[in-house]
C-alpha cells in the first residue's frame, strides 16, 4: 500500500509526520520459555526504549503508537512511555492487546499463544486529550456459529435482533487470525492490514519500523533451594476468613516464617475506576494507588514459599505496573488474558483481563497443566442448553489451553452475585487453584471479597486463608462458605440461591418494543424520534413510553444497522 512504509530502525526520518508507527521490537521466540529475571535497567530495555522515544517524535498530534513484543518486556516500555515527553507531548495509554498465534508447542506451565501489541495516543495533554479516530464501523470480525446448536458463538442474551450484520465490534483480543507463532518474531501483515484499516483516511500514513536484533541481557537466578524447617502454618490459624488488614497480616506472617508459608498468593485488588464497595474508596490518584499496590505486592512475595505462586488479575492499564514491579524480584511465567467482554466503552470493546503469573525463585513450580490442558473447543458456543445436549451426544471436541482464556464468562447477572461489584466466577478461581496447587496446598487473598477464592479452595480440597477490611464482605464470605455442602454422591458442591430479579413494574418486554421500532424504522427508512412515532405508529409510540432501555441508544443502534446495510450493499 503507497501509504505504509517500512524502515529499520537506523532509518527514522527527521523530516516527516506519520498518522500512526508501528514498532516491532526484537526478540525470539524461545525466550517467551526463559523465566529469567529482566531488570529494568537493562541494555536491551534501554535501547529499545530510545528507539521508542526517537520514532515518537515522527508521529503526529492524535497519532497513534503501537508497540509489538513479547508480554514479557512490554510492561517496562509501558511504565516508562506513561511518564515521557517527548517535544512537549504525553503519550496515553489506550489499550494492551493481545494477538493470539497457533502454537503446537508447549512451554513451561501453558501452551503460548500471546503476543503484546500497546497502543498510545500522542496528545498534548492527558487530562484532554487530543481527539482521534478509528474505523470500527467497517472493521470488524464476522460472526460465527456454533458447530453443535448453529447459533451464535456469541450469545447475545436474547438481544439477537440488535446484532450488526457486518459483524461484532472488534475489542482488545485479536484471536480471529490465522498466524503461527514460529513467525511471530515479525508482525503479521494481518495485523498491520487491521491496524491500516482502523486508521485509514483519504491520506493516512502508517510508518513500521522494525528493530534490528538486540540480545537481552538476564538477571542471574536464584538456584539455591531454600530450607525451612518450619513453614506450616498451624492448623487452627487455616481455613479462616480474617476481618482485618492484609498489610499487617502479611507483615506478621513475614515475621514469623522468613521464607514463606504459602503455596499460591491471588490477587484481585479494587481496579482504581470508581466501583461501589462499601468501605474502600476506589478512587485513589495513580501514584498513590500504584504505591499502594507495589506495598501488598511485596508483602505477597514475602509470604509465598520458594516455587509459590503469585497471580494477580487487573485491567492492562495497571498490570503493566505489577509486572514492572515484580519482573526484577520474581520469575514471569505468563501473561494471561481472561478474555471476558466487559461493558463496552471506548473505541475498541475492552474484553482484556490482565491475569498475571509469577513464581517465586528458589524451588521447583508446581504445575497440573498436563491432566487440565484439554478444554472445550471454541468452535462451540457457552450456552448450558448446548454444552448439556452436545455433550450427552458426545459431541466434544477438545483442544489445548493456551495463554488466552475464551471459556470463562464473566458473572453477568445480578441475580448470580453477591453484594460485591467485581465478583469473580467459580470456574475461573478453580482453573487457577487446579493448575498451580496441589491438594491440601494453603492459598492466600489478601482482598477477600464474596469468598470465591475461599469456596473454590474448599470444593478442590486445598486450604485457605482470606483477609478483608470491610466487616460485611467477611460476612458474605463465610455465609457462602457454608453453601459448600456434600451432595448426594458424597461430593461437595458449592449451593447457591439465585436472587430473583425484581419486574419492571409495566409488563412491557424490552425486547418487544425493539424489534417494533427498529421495524417501524426499517419501513419509512429513516431514525423516529418519539414524536414522529406518535403519528406512524400510536401502540408503538405506548410501547416507547413504557421502554425501560435507553432510547437514544436504540436509536444509535438503528443508525448502526442503517450503515451496516449500505456497507454489505458496496
Amino acid at each position: 500500500m503507497k501509504n505504509i512504509t517500512l524502515i529499520n530502525d537506523l532509518q527514522i526520518p527527521g523530516n516527516e509526520f506519520f498518522d500512526s508507527i508501528i514498532i516491532n521490537t526484537y526478540f525470539e521466540i524461545k525466550e517467551l520459555h526463559d523465566i529469567s529475571i529482566v531488570s529494568k535497567e537493562s541494555n536491551y530495555i534501554k535501547t529499545t526504549f530510545d528507539l521508542i522515544n526517537k520514532a515518537s517524535k515522527a508521529l503526529k498530534d492524535g497519532g497513534l503508537l503501537f508497540i509489538y513484543g513479547l508480554p514479557k518486556y512490554l510492561p517496562f516500555f509501558a511504565v516508562k512511555l506513561n511518564d515521557s515527553v517527548v517535544d512537549d507531548q504525553r503519550f496515553l495509554f489506550k489499550y494492551w492487546i493481545g494477538i493470539e498465534f497457533n502454537s503446537s508447542e508447549e512451554y513451561q506451565v501453558l501452551k503460548n499463544g500471546h503476543i503484546g501489541m500497546l497502543m498510545y495516543l500522542k496528545t498534548k495533554s492527558l487530562e484532554s486529550p487530543t481527539p482521534f479516530n478509528l474505523n470500527t464501523k467497517e472493521v470488524r470480525v464476522s460472526h460465527k456459529s456454533c458447530a453443535a446448536c448453529g447459533m451464535n458463538i456469541k450469545d447475545w442474551g436474547g438481544k439477537k435482533h440488535l446484532m450488526n450484520p457486518i459483524g461484532t465490534a472488534l475489542s482488545d483480543v485479536w484471536s480471529d487470525l490465522n498466524s503461527n507463532l514460529a513467525d511471530a518474531t515479525t508482525i503479521p501483515e494481518e495485523v498491520i492490514n487491521r491496524i491500516y484499516g482502523l486508521i485509514k483516511n483519504d491520506n493516512s500514513k502508517l510508518l513500521i519500523i522494525k528493530q534490528r536484533k538486540n540480545a537481552v541481557d538476564h538477571a542471574a537466578n536464584s538456584i539455591r533451594v531454600l530450607e525451612n524447617k518450619n513453614n506450616t502454618l498451624p492448623e487452627s490459624e487455616i481455613n479462616k476468613v480474617i476481618f482485618g488488614d492484609c498489610f499487617e497480616y502479611m507483615k506478621s506472617i513475614k515475621t514469623r516464617f522468613p521464607e514463606g508459608v504459602f503455596d499460591l498468593a491471588f490477587a484481585d485488588p479494587p481496579y482504581n475506576l470508581l466501583k461501589s464497595y462499601t468501605q474502600y474508596k476506589d478512587t485513589q490518584e495513580d501514584i498513590a494507588y500504584i504505591e499502594w499496590c507495589n506495598k501488598w505486592l511485596n508483602g505477597m512475595v514475602d509470604i509465598l514459599k520458594p516455587g509459590g505462586a503469585l497471580l494477580v488479575l487487573n485491567i492492562p492499564k495497571w498490570a503493566v505496573y505489577h509486572a514492572d514491579f515484580l519482573l526484577n524480584k520474581m520469575n514471569f511465567q505468563h501473561w494471561i488474558i481472561w478474555d471476558a467482554l466487559s461493558t463496552p466503552a471506548g473505541k475498541l470493546l475492552p474484553a482484556h483481563y490482565a491475569l498475571l503469573y509469577f513464581t517465586k525463585p528458589g524451588n521447583k513450580i508446581k504445575n497440573n497443566y498436563e491432566e487440565l490442558k484439554y478444554i472445550d473447543s471454541r468452535e462451540y458456543c457457552l450456552r448450558f442448553s448446548c454444552i448439556r445436549k452436545r455433550k450427552s451426544q458426545l459431541n466434544d471436541t477438545k483442544e489445548k489451553m493456551s495463554d488466552i482464556w475464551k471459556d470463562i464468562h464473566r458473572i453477568k447477572h445480578k441475580r448470580d452475585r453477591d453484594y460485591h461489584p467485581c465478583q469473580l466466577p467459580i470456574k475461573l478461581m478453580n482453573r487457577i487453584i487446579e493448575l498451580f496447587t496441589n491438594e491440601g496446598d494453603v492459598v492466600y487473598d489478601p482482598f477477600g471479597g464474596a469468598g470465591t477464592t475461599a469456596i473454590s479452595a474448599k470444593l478442590l480440597n486445598r486450604r485457605f486463608i482470606l483477609s478483608d477490611i470491610d466487616e460485611k464482605y467477611v460476612e458474605i464470605s463465610e455465609r457462602n462458605l457454608n453453601k459448600v455442602v456434600i451432595d448426594e454422591t458424597g461430593k461437595l458442591d458449592y449451593i447457591r440461591e439465585s436472587v430473583k430479579q425484581k419486574n419492571n413494574g409495566n409488563g412491557v418486554a424490552k425486547k418487544s418494543v425493539e424489534v417494533g421500532y427498529l421495524k417501524l424504522c426499517k419501513i419509512h427508512n429513516k431514525i423516529l424520534g418519539k414524536d414522529e412515532i406518535r403519528s406512524l405508529d400510536f401502540e408503538i409510540h405506548d410501547l416507547i413510553g413504557k421502554y425501560t432501555g435507553n432510547f437514544r441508544k436504540l436509536q444509535n443502534i438503528c443508525k448502526r444497522k442503517f450503515e451496516s446495510e449500505k456497507l454489505l450493499i458496496k
